[in-house]
């Protein structure tokens, strides 16, 4: 694993290139900034279908996704004031 070096500095404190911007230019500012400070492409992180304005307030100085995997857990019965029923539902865990 290695380790960032943040180089950039302003007044004594870390930069994030672009933060607080969710626009494609401030990712790719940030995947830059990375790849330039750990000599090294990150690029199965920062390839991605997501638009990054779309993520705006959901995550913070965002560079990429990864793929999680899902499977598929059930049947499962759910009994309650609004459903009753058995079904099959998406589940993402680690073990």
């Amino acid at each position: 694993m290695h380790k960032l070096k943040i180089k950039e500095k302003i007044v004594g404190k870390l930069v994030v290139p672009g933060r607080g911007q969710s626009s494609e230019t401030a990712r790719q500012q940030r995947i830059a900034f990375v790849e330039n400070d750990l000599s090294t492409t990150i690029s199965s992180i920062a390839q991605m279908s997501l638009e990054s304005k779309s993520l705006s307030g959901n995550i913070e100085n965002q560079i990429g996704s990864l793929e999680v995997p899902v499977g598929l857990a059930g049947p499962l019965k759910i009994e309650g004031s609004f459903w009753n029923d058995t079904i099959f539902a998406p589940f993402a865990t680690t073990e």
